[in-house]
């Protein structure tokens, strides 16, 4: 009788770990693919962001990358941004101490294109 309720138990236990790695195994793969869809989306983001470096007169006169490193000047300094492509003109409002902003507007013309490249910023 010991033998029976041994063998039950035994039999019982065993299926419980065996359908808990089956479980295991949708829930690793089921994570396994959450990622690699997050990994897709992040290189999806990539390609809309462009560097006015690399990009062609063309492209950057479209607008065709939603959002460009574009470079500014501020006391005699050039420095980048990430500015946003809207109506002609790639724009980023930046926040500056004490409540103060700066906004960074350049036309999305060939004429700017130009003005950076001859400045050296390529």
């Amino acid at each position: 009788m010991r033998n029976i309720v041994l063998g039950l138990i035994l039999l019982i236990g065993l299926s419980d770990v065996a359908s808990g790695q089956s479980r295991f195994e949708k829930y690793s793969k089921l994570l396994k693919e959450m990622a690699t869809n997050q990994e897709r989306v992040k290189s999806g983001r990539k390609k809309l962001l462009g560097n006015m470096k690399n990009i062609s007169k063309a492209d950057y006169v479209s607008g065709k990358y939603k959002k460009l490193v574009v470079p500014y000047e501020e006391g005699g300094k050039v420095k980048t941004v990430v500015a946003e492509y809207k109506n002609g003109r790639y724009i980023r409002m930046i926040k500056l101490p004490r409540g103060q902003s700066k906004t960074v507007n350049l036309n999305a013309d060939s004429a700017t294109y130009g003005y950076w490249k001859k400045k050296g910023w390529y």
